[in-house]
């Protein structure tokens, strides 16, 4: 059985994508407690239970984590991470099978059980956490039975979750809660849908991405145009981005003939606006819109213009799990990624240590910002500011210089102030910084000077 899981996470449906297998699943983003009773169901079976009579639905399960919202069920309050994480805590275990084979009709013959029942990962109880020593030796579930205990080729586990934006608070949460059910032997990640869709595309042939590659993704009120380019040059990277359309419409316009008509306009619209004189090696589709593609026919006909056209409706959930088997067999990545989720630039700190000038380095272009952060002690040498370079990746771009004065502090005798520099990102373009004075043991006394700033690694790129 295969160990490596990519999942893509939105309110409406998760899809999911399993080991080098070929299964993929599809299913809505629903929760339900049977009444009376301490069985919760997911995906189908949820709203199967709803309809019936027989459980109470939650859905939305990710806007209400988002918010911090909770949801009351049979005079129970529960909280919006306690709900994500029974759902993520089915999905990642076999055991959905049975439920939803048991909201089946009663004259359906029941499947046969499994000779071996086990998880996808090794998934923790509920309530339990590993130590760092045990999730070292941890082994997979029934390892006995002569299978492999951990990934497709003898590495790690690895599971990663994508989702519609690069939110900090977001990975967070769901980062803790894939760290509850699965322990620290697992690689949980979590990534955005852009970077999802850059780790497909590196995996296909080459050639589809010698160009630009361009990606229209359409679902139920969303459509996001992609945009990426891959550099084979000295310096290897792939760069992409994404943005909302404020054409989105509704699915069930395709259930009439006017509808049908009104969407093919609007795609086309959207093509032209796009992809006018550009250059790309292909255009990808993506979505449950895109299922079929009879209902733009003009649509289609503009993308087929000298352009591979590929449809895959499950890019995502597909790229999550490229990533993963990247994670669990320990390979470095081939290009360094730049998108919502990666740091544009390099990020350094000047420092003088041994009577040479160096660069400290808070973060390398292409590292992943969320939830990262540096701290370090350094004492002033004749100055009274910090200084930053940002170096951008892309060539032709000068390296930024930035200076932060230190107004407030106290003015003392020469490398006699202490102080500690803490660096942490608020999203992919915001870096904050706070100093603050410790001053320097007894003979001078730690002050209470604090100075914090914002850089906006954005603006500032290319800056002389």
């Amino acid at each position: 059985m295969s160990r490596n899981i990519g999942i893509s996470l939105d309110d409406d449906f998760t899809e999911l994508c399993i080991g080098t297998e070929g299964q993929e699943r599809t299913l809505p983003t629903m929760l339900c407690k049977k009444k009376n009773s301490d069985t919760w169901l997911i995906g189908e079976a949820a709203y199967k239970a709803t309809l019936d009579g027989s459980g109470v639905l939650v859905d939305k399960l990710l806007s209400l984590l988002r918010k911090n919202g909770t949801a009351t069920i049979e005079h129970t309050c529960y909280s919006g991470e306690e709900l994500m994480e029974r759902f993520l805590r089915t999905i990642l275990s076999e055991d959905w099978k049975a439920a939803e084979e048991s909201a089946e009709p009663a004259t359906e013959k029941p499947a046969e059980p499994s000779a071996e029942k086990r998880s996808f990962l090794t998934i923790l109880p509920a309530g339990s956490s590993l130590s760092e020593e045990e999730a070292e030796t941890a082994e997979a579930p029934n390892s006995e039975s002569g299978q492999e205990p951990a990934g497709e080729e003898g590495g790690n586990e690895a599971v990663v979750l994508s989702i519609r934006r690069a939110e900090q608070e977001l990975f967070r949460k769901l980062g803790t809660i894939l760290e509850r059910i699965c322990g620290k032997a697992v690689h949980a990640v979590v990534v955005s849908h852009t970077e999802a869709y850059v780790h497909y595309i590196l995996h296909q042939d080459k050639n589809l991405y010698s160009r630009l590659v361009g990606m229209f993704e359409l679902s139920n009120q969303c459509l996001y145009y992609y945009e990426m380019q891959v550099s084979r040059g000295s310096r290897r990277y792939a760069m992409a981005g994404s943005e909302a359309q404020e054409e989105a419409f509704s699915l069930d316009i395709l259930k009439t003939p006017s509808g049908i008509r009104i969407a093919d306009r609007i795609l086309s619209a959207l093509a032209d606006r796009n992809l006018h004189k550009k250059s790309f090696s292909s255009i990808f589709l993506s979505g449950r819109g895109f299922e079929t593609t009879d209902f733009a026919p003009d649509f289609m006909r503009r993308l087929c213009r000298g352009r591979r056209v590929c449809i895959e409706p499950r890019i995502f959930a597909i790229g999550a799990l490229c990533y993963a088997r990247l994670l669990s067999q320990g390979e470095k990545e081939e290009y360094t990624i730049l998108c919502d989720t990666r740091a544009s630039c390099d990020v350094s700190v000047r420092v003088v240590q041994k009577e040479r000038e160096q660069r400290l380095p808070i973060i390398h272009a292409g590292d992943c910002w969320a939830n990262r952060s540096m701290e370090c002690e350094m004492i002033l040498d004749r100055q009274n500011y910090v200084d930053f370079q940002l170096s951008p990746l892309l060539g032709g771009q000068r390296p930024a210089q930035l200076r932060m004065l230190l107004t407030g502090f106290p003015e003392r005798e020469n490398r006699t102030t202490r102080i500690s520099l803490n660096a942490d990102f608020l999203d992919a373009g915001r870096l904050r910084v706070t100093v603050k004075d410790l001053g320097f043991g007894e003979l001078f006394p730690a002050s209470s000077a604090v100075v914090s700033e914002e850089i906006d690694l954005r603006r500032t790129m290319g800056d002389g």
